[in-house]
């Protein structure tokens, strides 16, 4: 009788054990067998000394989302400043073109001179 109550603590035990180890990120099978051949208390000490790979995964995807934030975070800024900066240039383009035609109307600047300016800010 004592054999079989000896017996069912141990297969307890090394249950035990592999689901533990299993909720640690571990494989739960292979952590029951071991604490069934050797020990279930070496096991669960093992269990207990190694590192929770769940909670190192769920670090690991937390810090993978922060990159992808602040990445898309600094292709919004980029993106900002390029329209901005277009828009800057379209209006500084609009404003020579402008001043270009007000001279052309002067009569300082000739047709071809004048086509000549306007097809170099246009960039043709």
């Amino acid at each position: 009788m004592e054999v079989f109550f000896v017996f069912v603590v141990w297969l307890g035990a090394a249950i035990a054990c592999g689901v533990w180890a299993d909720s640690r990120g571990r494989s739960g099978f292979g952590w029951f067998f071991f604490s069934v051949l050797l020990s279930p208390l070496i096991g669960l000490i093992l269990v207990a000394v190694l590192t929770d790979l769940k909670a190192k995964q769920v670090e690991e995807d937390l810090r993978r989302q922060d990159q992808r934030r602040e990445h898309e975070r600094q292709l919004e800024s980029l993106r900002a400043v390029t329209t901005t900066a277009t828009v800057a240039a379209k209006g500084s383009i609009t404003d020579e073109l402008t001043k270009l035609a007000a001279l052309k109307q002067q009569g300082i600047l000739t047709e071809e001179e004048f086509q000549s300016q306007k097809a170099k800010l246009l960039g043709a």
